[in-house]
């Protein structure tokens, strides 16, 4: 949940274990470093003042909440923008997930952003690391937590939020602003990731 700068930052988090009070403080801290110091970097890349410029800690408001990401505990709309980074892997039902961040986000532009790993493409030349995704997936799933390792993620969030390239006019689906395929060979059998950011209608 986002808001100018005038009137400050929320950022709210979800887990399915009960918040934990120092590791909440200690990720403010953190974020409220990394703003200070991305502002800073961009004024002065632009030729601005090194000054923070208003940018304080109070203004700032990070809150972390038990819940369950098939059934969130907001409002409709409430929030400007959702980010989800290597989680659709292991929850039980990505449809059910997605659904839920569309139905939180704001429409008209609230933008939902990913980073997970997914399933091999026959394009992507990686026949041996599809095999071992297929092979071990069962494997993963029992010792990680249901974590899957052959999910065609991707094709899903556009399923769920539909998909218009950004210089279409069909306001009945997302605007899916942009996506990209990476690999991570540090990562296997995990290696193969994908990234995007898509608009609601």
């Amino acid at each position: 949940r986002g808001s100018n700068r005038r009137h400050g930052l929320t950022l709210t988090g979800i887990d399915l274990e009960d918040p934990n009070p120092d590791k909440i403080s200690k990720a403010r801290a953190t974020l409220v470093h990394r703003a200070i110091a991305s502002f800073l970097d961009e004024k002065n890349a632009s030729g601005g003042s090194d000054e923070k410029n208003g940018i304080r800690e109070q203004e700032w408001n990070f809150n972390l909440v038990k819940g369950d990401a098939t059934s969130l505990p907001f409002p409709d709309s409430s929030f400007d923008a959702v980010t989800c980074c290597l989680a659709l892997c292991s929850v039980q039902s990505q449809e059910a997930v997605l659904q839920e961040i569309k139905r939180v986000l704001k429409p008209h532009g609230g933008a939902f952003g990913w980073v997970e790993h997914v399933a091999v493409e026959r394009d992507d030349g990686r026949i041996f690391l599809e095999i071992q995704q297929k092979a071990f997936d069962p494997l993963q799933q029992a010792i990680a937590h249901n974590c899957h390792l052959h999910r065609d993620t991707g094709r899903i969030i556009r399923e769920v939020f539909g998909e218009n390239s950004i210089h279409e006019n069909d306001k009945t689906g997302g605007i899916l602003v942009k996506e990209e395929r990476f690999f991570v060979d540090d990562m296997w059998p995990v290696s193969c990731q994908a990234a995007g950011i898509i608009l609601t209608a």
